[in-house]
């Protein structure tokens, strides 16, 4: 039956509608409720959103440095060449399209020849054009071909015999005294050439050992050789000192480091390069005071370590080292990023272009110093990290980056000291560096004689066997020469 709302009171009707509007604001409420709810979940969800996006953003930029570390080697950053991995790639030279070996023009080359110990002569037997014997006729002059021959090698066995004797007066045995030196096993040449082996060629203690049982067939114990090392190590004391104190009145020093082991503990080795010295230090310290112990008041070639920074205002850095920064730059994804790297590159090349030519003074040179600096100062807001660091470093260390066109015979690259420092890394990775300080003092000191020599262009070998003949004698230790 239909409600007909004519058959009921006014009353009931005025409920009926009440309870009809009370539902629907119930209904609207729990709507508008709802609608609420959801649009603090839709706001929470919002929140939660732009922070994961946040995140993505930073992984996805902690990714790209990674990858940028990843990427890193000698050639493109810091790094030395001994972390270089297999992968590793060089870049090639362009070709020129010239043919190899020496060049049309070019200054050549002929072996001078030498004082000969033997000679052989030679004569023609007959005549090359009527078959005519040639035999007892005079010589006219001669031409001469020299050919350089090692003797057979065989080592000097020097046995010492103390003979014993019965005294006339009162019967006793004497034995003739025993020297000290004369206890030692090697003599002072082959002790010397021990200690060359193991620094300026780099061999291992069992390779030396090797090379003396296969070429003087003669057999020596690690221990002995270790044994001959440290006595030369010990010997280089007074020339050593000598050199350091050199070391305190030159005018420029190259100065780089690396690490060191001693027993396992992080220790670390210096190298200090002049004209005429190479001094090697190894301490537990990278810092200022190993400079304070060491240095005089000459200029410094380093690297961007800080503590060259601090040390002295008198302080070129190396631009081989922001070079291979800039080529970093170049191997990024970002267009901006390569132009500014390869800038880089350009105008600091070129500053070591016109150096090695002598015009370092000229309007050419400052030309480049200033579209360098325009260029470190219009990107050292770049949005690139890597770009506004690099822009900054040289900025901020400007007076360093130019001083070698300032100062006369400043280089304006570390290389020196790192091809020498280079040798004592891959002693590192040899011998695992040394066990005890003994072997450390050893170490720098064979070091420092052997790149003294090397620069000097003497002979290590030679000046080694005359320090232990003079150390075993008991007489004054012959300071490292000069060349002749």
């Amino acid at each position: 039956m239909l409600f007909d709302v004519t058959v009921h009171p006014q009353k009931t009707v005025d409920k009926i509608i009440q309870k009809c509007n009370t539902k629907q604001m119930l209904r609207m409420e729990q709507i508008i409720d709802k609608n609420k709810e959801l649009t603090k979940k839709v706001s929470e969800l919002e929140e939660k959103n732009a922070q994961l996006e946040g995140e993505i953003e930073r992984l996805r930029e902690q990714k790209k440095e990674l990858d940028r570390q990843l990427g890193m080697n000698s050639t493109n950053s810091s790094k030395p060449p001994s972390s270089d991995g297999m992968k590793v790639t060089r870049p090639k030279k362009k070709t020129t399209g010239r043919k190899k070996g020496k060049q049309r023009g070019s200054k050549g080359y002929r072996r001078i020849n030498l004082e000969p110990t033997e000679i052989i002569n030679h004569y023609a037997g007959h005549c090359n054009g009527c078959e005519s014997s040639m035999e007892g006729l005079p010589s006219k002059g001669y031409q001469s071909r020299q050919q350089v021959e090692i003797p057979e090698i065989k080592a000097m066995v020097i046995e010492h015999r103390y003979h014993i004797v019965d005294c006339p007066c009162c019967g006793e045995t004497i034995t003739a005294e025993v020297n000290k030196a004369e206890k030692i096993c090697c003599g002072p040449r082959l002790t010397g050439l021990i200690a060359a082996l193991t620094t300026v060629y780099n061999l291992s203690r069992r390779n030396v050992q090797s090379i003396i049982s296969s070429i003087l067939e003669t057999d020596l114990s690690l221990g002995s050789i270790d044994n001959r090392v440290q006595e030369v190590g010990r010997a280089l004391d007074e020339p050593v000192k000598e050199l350091k104190s050199q070391l305190q009145k030159e005018e420029s020093l190259h100065i780089d480091e690396t690490g060191w082991k001693k027993s396992g503990k992080r220790m670390w080795a210096w190298v200090f390069v002049a004209k005429t010295i190479v001094f090697f230090h190894i301490d537990s310290s990278r810092g200022r005071n190993v400079l304070k112990s060491i240095l005089g008041e000459g200029i410094i070639i380093s690297d961007y370590y800080n503590v060259y920074r601090n040390y002295s205002k008198k302080w070129q850095t190396c631009l081989a080292h922001t070079i291979r920064k800039a080529k970093g730059l170049i191997e990024d994804d970002d267009k901006l990023v390569q132009a500014v790297g390869y800038l880089l590159k350009r105008e600091l090349k070129m500053m070591i272009e016109l150096w090695r030519k002598g015009r370092n003074t000229t309007p050419e040179m400052d030309e480049c110093k200033a579209r360098l600096k325009i260029l470190c100062t219009y990107n050292k807001d770049n949005d690139n990290k890597q770009v506004r660091n690099l822009c900054k470093l040289i900025l901020d260390g400007w007076e360093a980056v130019v001083y070698f066109t300032e100062v006369d015979g400043i280089e304006p690259t570390n290389n020196i000291a790192e091809r020498f420092l280079r040798l004592l890394v891959i002693s590192r990775k040899i011998n695992f560096g040394s066990q005890s300080d003994a072997g450390v003092k050893t170490t720098a000191y064979l070091r420092t004689v052997a790149g003294t020599c090397r620069i000097r262009k003497i002979s290590t070998w030679n000046y080694l066997a005359a320090v232990v003949e003079a150390y075993r004698k008991g007489i004054e230790i012959p300071m490292v020469p000069h060349a002749l």
